[in-house]
């Protein structure tokens, strides 16, 4: 599977408006040979913090955060399984840091599938142990997660890819709360943002 990029959002640049491409064989046919590229990835939840702050009880307080607790050993899981090469920096409640090659070993599976698969664990709750997901309790049933995903070349400095995807996770979350109506309850705490780069 190869990934193509459009890094200056300019169709009539690159091959067909493309301006990368990652992880595609010498000859087209040979498999493919493990990029030199992976994903740093921060995400952090949003509406949390403030339904906690605005929690009735003590009950209501520990319910939301065993939901918490159960999405981040599940969002965990699923990055380990996600790769042999997936790295978790670290998962707790809603806040994550995670390395993953932009492919996993798995057929069809990538670094947007993963993402895909933390938000819908974030939304549904656990089929196993029956307990709810955090949208699932009182007061976060607008609750999202938003998601900072730094592509970088492995010769690029770790510590400034790090730093540079906190700060893209400040910055998703800012621009998805200028397009949200502070009046509508429904988009009030949910932002549900994500912000790419390529290094």
């Amino acid at each position: 599977m190869n990934l193509f990029i459009d890094s200056d959002c300019d169709a009539k640049t690159g091959w067909y408006g493309y301006d990368y491409i990652i992880n595609r064989s010498q000859n087209g046919y040979s498999k493919a040979q493990a990029s030199k590229y992976y994903a740093v990835v921060v995400a952090d939840g949003d509406g949390v913090g403030s339904v906690l702050g605005k929690a009735a009880s003590d009950e209501h307080v520990q319910a939301i955060s065993y939901a918490l607790l159960n999405y981040a050993h599940k969002a965990s899981q699923a990055v380990i399984d996600y790769s042999k090469d997936a790295y978790p920096v670290y998962f707790g409640g809603d806040d994550m840091e995670f390395f993953v090659p932009l492919f996993s070993e798995k057929p069809d599976q990538t670094v947007w599938t993963l993402l895909d698969t933390l938000d819908s664990l974030f939304h549904k709750c656990d089929d196993e142990t029956g307990k709810a997901a955090v949208c699932q309790q009182k007061g976060c049933e607008n609750c999202s997660v938003s998601a900072a995903v730094n592509i970088v070349y492995y010769k690029y400095p770790l510590n400034r890819a790090i730093s540079e995807t906190h700060a893209m996770l400040g910055e998703a979350k800012a621009e998805a709360t200028k397009f949200n109506n502070p009046s509508d309850k429904q988009y009030a705490q949910a932002k549900n943002s994500i912000h790419v780069q390529l290094r």
